[in-house]
Parts: structure tokens; C-alpha cells; sequence
């Protein structure tokens, strides 16, 4: 795991409105294989899961709680050799 605060992370919130800064970083690093390629889009979908015994609800709840805290979660896999990187970016608290 990783934290970082990057200056400058923006995203679009939707066409027109302006882009929001989310500069702190957390990374969750996985080793294993990764998603199958067939549900990757739709990790953080509820009820969906690589796994048999899995409920498909871990993810749906990061994402729902994160985008409740107005930032945003993403899945790629990266690096040499490959890995899962989960990507949190949040906003700075405002007073």
C-alpha cells in the first residue's frame, strides 16, 4: 500500500463543469491475477465477483463510500511483472 499527495489530480465531474482537484492517493497492490478479463469493467457493481464463494459486495462498497466522500476508485493492473492496483483519489479536507 501507498499514500501519496499529488498536486494537480483533477477529474471531470461531467461535461461543462469544472474538473475537481482529488490529490491524496492510497494503493492497494495485489500480486495475484487479477480480475477475469470478462468482469473487469464491472468490479464495483454489485453482486459481481471472480470468486465462487464470493458475495461481489467488498468493492461495491468502496466504491459507494468513496464516491460518498467525493472522490473516486479504480482498478488497473500495472507494472512489470503485472499486479492489481486498486486507486483511491479523494479530495483535501476543506474547513
Amino acid at each position: 500500500m501507498t499514500t501519496a499527495y499529488r498536486h494537480g489530480i483533477t477529474v471531470s465531474s461531467a461535461p461543462g463543469k469544472p474538473r475537481l482537484p482529488l490529490p491524496i492517493e492510497i494503493c492497494v497492490f495485489d500480486n495475484g491475477p487479477g480480475a477475469p478479463p470478462d468482469i473487469a469493467d464491472h468490479l464495483f457493481d454489485p453482486f459481481v465477483s471472480g470468486r465462487r464463494e464470493g458475495q461481489g459486495l467488498g468493492l461495491a462498497l468502496v466504491d459507494k463510500l468513496t464516491r460518498d466522500m467525493g472522490g473516486i476508485v479504480q482498478y488497473a493492473r500495472e507494472g512489470i511483472p503485472e499486479m492489481t492496483v486498486l486507486r483511491l483519489l479523494l479530495p483535501r479536507a476543506t474547513s
